[in-house]
C-alpha cells in the first residue's frame, strides 16, 4: 500500500519508527565459483573496469539481478531464501552500439564497457538502461528480459544464454563517455550526463494515438550546456513536488551541484559540496595530494519526497567542536543539532 494511502496515525507510526537494514547473508567469490576455476579467471568470470559507477541494480518486479561486467549486461536469477547467486547468470545481453559510438574515454580496449546501470520505471513499464564508456546509452524493457528467460525454460527452447533477440527500446549516443542516468517515471523523461560537459534531457511520445512503440526526435530532445567539468551525476525529482519533470539537478567533479528549470532551461541555483583542500587563491587547479581520485567530486544526487521529513521541536548549537566540513558539507554531522534524532542515520567523512 502507497505510504500516501495509510490513516494519519499508521503514518505518524512508521516517521517515528527507525528502521533497520540487517544483513541475512554472504557469498564469497570462492562459494559462488568452483575454487580451481575462480583461481584460473574461468571464462564463466567476468572481469570488471575500474572507475565506475553503479554496476548492479535489482528489479522491483522480478526476481532479477542485473551486473554490468565489461560491455555485457548479465542477467542473475537470486535462489530462495538466502538470495544466493548462481554461477552463471540466466542470459547474457550484448547491448547493440550506435552509429555514432566510436573511442573510449577510459576504455580504448573495450570503448562499449558500461560505466553505469539503472533500473527504474518508466511511465508503468520498468527499464534497464546503460551509460556506456563510448557515449552510448541503451534502454531495455525488464519485462522482455524476463520473457526472455522464460523461453529458454521450455525443454525445446533452441535459445542460447545469449539473449540476441532481445532488442533494446533506446538507443542514442552524447558523443562522449555516458555517466549520469535519471528517469522521470510519470514524465517519461531520460536525462543523461557526459563527459562532454553536457545534459541531454530527451522525452518520449507515441508514434500514433494507441501505439505502444516509444520513439524520440530532434524535436523532443535538448542538450543543457555552460558546464566546466565532467558530470557524473544526474537526477529529476520523482516526488509530489514535480510530476511534469520540469527540476533536475547535476553535480561536477569539483563539488559543485546545479538545480536546473527545464521550463527555462537555466540553472537557478549553483551550490558547492565538495571543497579543494589545497586550492591556493588565483589558482583554481586542485592541488590535493590524492587529486586522481577526485575527493570532491559529487557521485550521487537524488532528490527526497517532502512526506520522508519531520519538522523537529528545535535547534541547539553544535556541541562537539567545530565541524570538520574541508571537504564536504556533511550534512549528517548536523545530527548532534536536533534534538531526539536517530542515532543510526550518522555517517562521518573519513
Amino acid at each position: 500500500m502507497p505510504f500516501e494511502s495509510l490513516n494519519p496515525d499508521a503514518k505518524k507510526f512508521l516517521r517515528h519508527k527507525a528502521v533497520s537494514v540487517e544483513e541475512i547473508g554472504l557469498q564469497k567469490g570462492t562459494d559462488r565459483f568452483n575454487k580451481n576455476q575462480y583461481q584460473q579467471n574461468y571464462e564463466h568470470i567476468p572481469g570488471i573496469r575500474e572507475w565506475r559507477l553503479n554496476l548492479t541494480r535489482l528489479s522491483q518486479v522480478y526476481n532479477l539481478f542485473l551486473v554490468a561486467y565489461l560491455d555485457k549486461l548479465y542477467v542473475y536469477e537470486p535462489s530462495h531464501p538466502n538470495q544466493e547467486l548462481p554461477e552463471r547468470p540466466s542470459l547474457i545481453l550484448s547491448p547493440p552500439r550506435t552509429t555514432f559510438a566510436q573511442y573510449g574515454y577510459l576504455d580504448q580496449e573495450c570503448p562499449h564497457s558500461i560505466n553505469h546501470l539503472l533500473v527504474d520505471f518508466f511511465g508503468e513499464q520498468e527499464v534497464a538502461l546503460i551509460a556506456c564508456d563510448d557515449g552510448d546509452v541503451i534502454g531495455y524493457y525488464v519485462n522482455k528480459i524476463q520473457a526472455g528467460i522464460d523461453r529458454r525454460l521450455d525443454a525445446y527452447s533452441l535459445n542460447t544464454i545469449f539473449g540476441d533477440e532481445i532488442h533494446p527500446f533506446f538507443m542514442h549516443n552524447v558523443r562522449m563517455s555516458a555517466w549520469g542516468l535519471s528517469v522521470h517515471s510519470q514524465a517519461r523523461k531520460i536525462a543523461v550526463s557526459s563527459n562532454t560537459h553536457e545534459v541531454t534531457v530527451i522525452s518520449f511520445g507515441l508514434v500514433e494515438p494507441g501505439s505502444g512503440d516509444l520513439y524520440h526526435s530532434e524535436d523532443h530532445k535538448f542538450v543543457m550546456t555552460g558546464y566546466n567539468n565532467n558530470l557524473p551525476t544526474v537526477a529529476f525529482c520523482n516526488t509530489e513536488d514535480d510530476p511534469q519533470g520540469r527540476i533536475l539537478v547535476s553535480g561536477e567533479i569539483t563539488g559543485l551541484i546545479y538545480l536546473h528549470e527545464l521550463g527555462t532551461r537555466e540553472k537557478n541555483e549553483i551550490m558547492q559540496i565538495g571543497f579543494c583542500l589545497k586550492t591556493s587563491p588565483g589558482n583554481l587547479r586542485c592541488d590535493c595530494t590524492d587529486q586522481s581520485a577526485y575527493p570532491h567530486s559529487i557521485w550521487c544526487v537524488a532528490f527526497i519526497g517532502r512526506h520522508a521529513f519531520r519538522r523537529t521541536a528545535g535547534y541547539a548549537p553544535y556541541k562537539q567542536g567545530k565541524p570538520d566540513f574541508d571537504k564536504y558539507w556533511n550534512g549528517s554531522l548536523m545530527k548532534h543539532c536536533v534534538p531526539n534524532s536517530n542515532s543510526k542515520w550518522l555517517y562521518m567523512i573519513s
